[in-house]
């Protein structure tokens, strides 16, 4: 995958970029999307579960580099996960008035169920949870699911013949 041209690096910058969330017309908070799904990655998986340490899987870098640069992705279906983003943040801060990383890991949770009972919700975690076993089930060949921590946790060996490059 080429990163070195302009608009690949400006594709690729999102989830380093800052989302403003606004609050019944007044600015509240920014955050990057990188932070949010960091921290969403890790409260979706129960801690019993998390073995294999969240920052192995690399889901974050997955989500940019892959899913929302991928030409066989629909530009409806990346426009969705950046604005699920928001729409979490957005949540937040009409909730406790902050943005979703900042708050504690209960005030998430509530969070996480309200948006649950949304249909934009439960659509968009559903989606988020596929990329995030995607990562977390994946070659390393695509960086993600580093030493084959996410196999290991599952007892799997990987199919054979492995890629030996990402074929994206």
């Amino acid at each position: 995958m080429d990163l070195l041209t302009r608009r690949s690096f400006l594709k690729n910058s999102f989830l380093s970029s800052v989302i403003f969330v606004a609050y019944s017309g007044e600015l509240r908070a920014a955050v990057t999307p990188l932070q949010t799904i960091a921290v969403l990655h890790s409260d979706l998986f129960p801690k019993s579960l998390q073995t294999p340490p969240m920052q192995t899987i690399n889901a974050a870098f997955y989500l940019q580099t892959i899913i929302l640069n991928h030409t066989r992705i629909d530009e409806d279906t990346k426009t969705y996960i950046r604005d699920g983003i928001k729409w979490l943040n957005e949540e937040s801060v009409s909730k406790y008035t902050k943005v979703y990383a900042k708050l504690s890991a209960t005030q998430r949770e509530k969070v996480l169920e309200d948006i649950s009972e949304a249909d934009w919700g439960e659509s968009w975690l559903d989606s988020i949870m596929t990329y995030f076993l995607e990562a977390m089930l994946g070659d390393p060949v695509y960086s993600v699911n580093f030493d084959e921590l996410g196999w290991k946790w599952l007892g799997h060996e990987g199919g054979f013949p492995r890629p030996k490059r990402a074929y994206l």
